[in-house]
């Protein structure tokens, strides 16, 4: 299922094959999804998170939630753009933003959306949470050659596991969500997605109680943390009693949908 996902998705499909055995020594390699005129770069350290966008489809349910052609999308832990585009290549008319405070990847993020100007994406080089300002942020030093990584957080490595011993530490500027969205007059999200690396917590948990009807679906990779409240159990209950129905898989992934 997962190579046809890939045929389903990528034009040049037979390119990722070559990629993953190093047969393709181009560097960087594209892809061209089958949307358009959407090309996506690609880079070695990339390889997990494309397989789990565009061939195993964990955002599929999420963009197959909704029932229009222009959805509004808040993609929070942009990285490369990967998962945003592909929610254009599932929805073309999507309107997104994306929010990705770590500077490396914001820049193969920027490339991306200046790749394809008649795109209506919007991006934020921000970390989000339920505060605003300037706070500490940490990401592994030399995960990839490329400088990118994957695993970056608002916490360090006592409080979340993927964030390593031998991290970095920088200081970026931080949004509340709740206040951007009233900031900028979003008054519904057909999709929030969050791979923020344990902000994801204090995301939802300090949404306040009107703002989730506006909220329609929920897509979520949940970090087990410290707290007593860090974990996907507790998220999923905590979104049950506010009106979503949950469903989650292999403890990592968290699809939400409100009840109307």
């Amino acid at each position: 299922m997962r190579y046809l996902n890939l045929v389903r998705n990528v034009r040049n499909w037979p390119s990722y094959l070559t990629f993953k055995m190093g047969i393709n020594t181009k560097d960087p390699v594209f892809f061209n999804l089958r949307q358009g005129s959407l090309r996506l770069k690609m880079i070695p350290s990339m390889k997990p998170l494309f397989r789990e966008i565009f061939l195993k489809e964990v955002y599929g349910p999420a963009l197959k939630s909704t029932n229009g052609g222009k959805p509004l999308i808040i993609d929070v832990g942009g990285n490369m753009g990967y998962f945003a585009m592909y929610s254009f290549l599932k929805k073309p008319g999507a309107r997104v933003f994306s929010f990705e405070p770590v500077p490396e990847n914001f820049k193969h993020l920027q490339k991306h959306k200046e790749a394809h100007p008649n795109l209506d994406w919007s991006l934020f080089n921000t970390a989000v949470s339920d505060k605003e300002g300037a706070f500490d942020f940490y990401y592994n030093d030399g995960h990839s050659p490329e400088g990118v990584d994957v695993s970056a957080s608002l916490f360090p490595s006592d409080r979340i596991f993927t964030v390593h011993g031998n991290h970095k530490k920088i200081t970026v500027p931080v949004i509340d969500l709740k206040k951007w969205m009233g900031e900028n007059n979003i008054s519904h999200c057909d999709i929030l997605k969050l791979d923020c690396e344990g902000a994801e917590y204090s995301i939802l948990y300090s949404i306040p109680d009107e703002y989730f009807p506006s909220i329609r679906y929920i897509v979520a990779d949940v970090h087990r943390m410290s707290g007593e409240d860090e974990n996907i159990e507790s998220l999923a209950s905590f979104l049950k009693e506010k009106g979503y129905w949950v469903k989650t898989v292999n403890s990592e992934i968290l699809y939400a949908g409100y009840n109307a």
